[in-house]
């Protein structure tokens, strides 16, 4: 029973930090739940402060995941229609064409959304570069996590 809990946790690790990348993987809750299932074995405890904070940041990491991109196109000020592209880019990628959409039409959503609104080529680049620069940021961060859990579970385990 050991050995399976052992090859399910570090498939989930294995799998989280393969969602860094594949957006239909939700990296994060899946490397918190291959940490867990460790837990659950013989082979490593991990003490409840330990396992909440993980839970705790791969929730926070799941979520800013969603609102890192609205973020950067806001922070270069784009407009609120490249903003609002963002978001519903996001949204139409998760069910549309994933996993392919969810990197491709937050980008397009800020894309069209500004230039829509402004009618400037230019100020959409920019704003489709804010998003990619978003989408970019949430994969280094769920990256990092994702990372982190496994060499961290793996060092537990020896």
């Amino acid at each position: 029973m050991d050995w399976f809990l052992l090859v399910i946790a570090f498939l989930f690790l294995i799998a989280g930090l393969a969602g860094a990348v594949l957006p239909v993987l939700p990296g994060p809750p899946l490397s918190f739940l291959g940490l867990l299932i460790l837990h659950f074995s013989s082979q490593v405890q991990f003490s409840l402060a330990f396992l909440v904070v993980a839970a705790l940041v791969a929730a926070l990491i799941t979520v800013l995941d969603y609102v890192i991109p609205n973020y950067f196109t806001q922070k270069l000020k784009a407009s609120p229609a490249a903003v609002r592209g963002t978001f519903v880019g996001t949204l139409l990628g998760l069910f549309l064409i994933p996993p392919v959409g969810i990197l491709i039409f937050p980008i397009l959503g800020a894309f069209v959304g500004e230039l829509i609104f402004s009618n400037d080529v230019q100020k959409a680049f920019k704003s489709a570069f804010a998003s990619f620069a978003g989408l970019v940021g949430g994969i280094v961060i769920k990256g990092v996590y994702g990372l982190w859990a496994l060499v961290y579970g793996a060092f537990a385990l020896f």
